[in-house]
This record gives structure tokens, C-alpha cells and sequence, in this order.
């Protein structure tokens, strides 16, 4: 062979160059020269662990989720040269991105994550967010071959606010019925309800709910 020598279409995976010299003489190096290198053009994944895909989360909820109080998932590269780094983004409804301290970036910006083994993390606690309503995170990793990874995505939603209930339709006052019947409905879908009658426990229940066999006298119900 001459210099420069050159190769092409290389598998993905380790390759070793040996090269040993020869002189006019017939001499012949007898410690050739070494060069070991590793081809990747695989790109690395990134997944999500929390929070989950369309996931509702109050601060408790939030803080909750992941040991660092904020965003979490896995990452692997198990056929090229490991994981580098793994970056994510944040982003507020169809608004401003996250840029490390505050929802005030017009443009994305990728935040570093930490990594532990096969894990990422990024610290991310409740207090973080400016508001409640939908946010949209996007997850990818790079390997030590600069391969970016194909982001993943999810949307999420941040939601401190309590329900507002409203009874729709009750009994009339006063009556000369024993029986009661009660409906009602809250300011926020797919809310669950608790129904109690004259201070008892509050109980698991759904709109219509009927009471029967009352005994005179005033009642209330919650």
C-alpha cells in the first residue's frame, strides 16, 4: 500500500489499521504501527418515563413523579459507541420554550439532562411552572459519534385549580316527599364526586344520586 491509503462502505463496529514499513534493503518493521477506531452512524434512543402521555399532575402529583422532582426517562446506544449527552426541551402550549430559568424563548432550546447508568433526569420542580395549562416536552440523545438521536415527545398538562361544583337540580322546599333526588356536575371534565347527606361521610358518587325513606325534618345535602 502507499499513503494516504483509504477505505469505504465500513460496517458499523470496531476496525483496526495496521500498516509496517519495508526498506530498500528488504527490511521489514517487525512493530507495525497501530491505529484502532469504532464506526457508528447508528443513532442513539431516549424514552420517557414521566410524565406520562396526556398525564394531569397537581404540584404533590408533579413533585412526585420522578426522585428529582421534574422529568425523567431511559436512554441507550446499545449497538454504537454510548450515549454522550441527552437534551430535552420544554415548552409552554403553542407559547415560549424553556431556556434553563424561565419561559422565554421564542425559539427551542435543548436543556441538558443528567445521566445515571441508563437513566436521564432533569430537575423540574413544580415551582417551575408559571401557570397551569398544557406543556409539551421533547426528549433526544447524542452519542460519542455526535449521532443525534430522533426526539420523543409528550404533552402533559399542569393543573393546581380546583373544581367548582354546582347541585343542577334538587328537591323543593319544603316537600311532602321521604325520597330526594340530586344532580350535579363540576366546572372541569372527567372530575369524580364525593356525596354526603346531613354531615355523614363523604362517600364515592356519580349524578343522579337518590335518597329514600327520610324522616321529617330539614336536611342538607352536600
Amino acid at each position: 500500500c502507499t499513503s494516504p491509503q483509504s477505505y469505504s462502505s465500513l460496517a458499523d463496529g470496531s476496525h483496526t489499521f495496521d500498516v509496517r514499513a519495508t526498506d530498500l534493503a528488504g527490511n521489514t518493521d517487525a512493530t507495525p504501527a497501530s491505529h484502532t477506531w469504532t464506526v457508528d452512524t447508528a443513532a442513539p434512543s431516549s424514552t420517557i418515563t414521566f410524565p406520562a402521555a396526556a398525564g394531569e399532575y397537581g404540584g404533590a402529583g408533579w413533585n412526585a413523579g420522578c426522585a428529582t422532582s421534574g422529568l425523567c426517562g431511559a436512554h441507550s446506544d446499545a449497538t454504537g459507541s454510548g450515549v454522550q449527552h441527552v437534551e430535552l426541551s420544554i415548552r409552554e402550549g403553542g407559547g415560549n420554550y424553556w431556556n434553563g430559568s424561565a419561559f422565554a424563548s421564542a425559539g427551542e432550546v435543548w436543556n441538558t439532562a443528567t445521566l445515571a447508568g441508563g437513566d436521564w433526569s432533569y430537575a423540574f420542580p413544580a415551582s417551575s411552572f408559571p401557570a397551569d395549562g398544557g406543556y409539551t416536552i421533547r426528549v433526544h440523545a447524542v452519542d460519542n459519534a455526535n449521532n443525534p438521536g430522533t426526539p420523543a415527545s409528550r404533552s402533559f398538562t399542569f393543573d393546581t385549580a380546583a373544581p367548582q361544583t354546582t347541585v343542577d337540580s334538587s328537591p323543593t322546599d319544603p316537600t311532602s316527599s321521604t325520597s330526594a333526588d340530586f344532580t350535579f356536575s363540576a366546572s372541569e371534565g372527567g372530575s369524580t364526586f364525593e356525596c354526603r347527606l346531613d354531615g355523614g361521610s363523604w362517600s364515592i358518587c356519580t349524578s343522579p344520586q337518590s335518597y329514600s325513606s327520610l324522616a321529617d325534618g330539614s336536611h342538607t345535602f352536600d
